[in-house]
C-alpha cells in the first residue's frame, strides 16, 4: 500500500539537505543558487532515477559535499601555485 505520508517526510528530507548546502554556501560566500540547485539535483537523481530511499539520498549528499571540498581545495592549490 502506497505510504502519501512516506513521500512528504522523503521530500522534507530532501529540502533540509538543500537548505543546508545553501547555508553553507551563504557562510562560505559561494553561489547559493548553484549548491542549492546541486542537492537538490543529487535528491531527484537518487530518488526518482536511481530508485533509493534514506540512506540513498543521504549517501548521495555526502557524495557532493566531499565533491564540493574536493574541487575547492584542487580550485584553491591552482590558485596559490599562480601566485608568484
Amino acid at each position: 500500500m502506497f505510504n502519501p505520508y512516506a513521500f512528504l517526510l522523503l521530500l522534507i528530507f530532501g529540502g533540509v539537505f538543500a537548505f543546508a548546502f545553501w547555508k553553507a554556501a551563504e557562510i562560505d560566500e559561494q553561489p547559493r543558487w548553484l549548491w542549492g540547485g546541486l542537492s537538490a539535483a543529487v535528491f531527484f537523481f537518487t530518488f526518482f532515477y536511481l530508485g533509493w530511499s534514506y540512506v540513498g539520498i543521504f549517501f548521495g549528499q555526502v557524495l557532493l559535499a566531499a565533491a564540493i571540498a574536493i574541487l575547492r581545495a584542487v580550485l584553491y592549490i591552482i590558485d596559490i601555485n599562480k601566485k608568484p
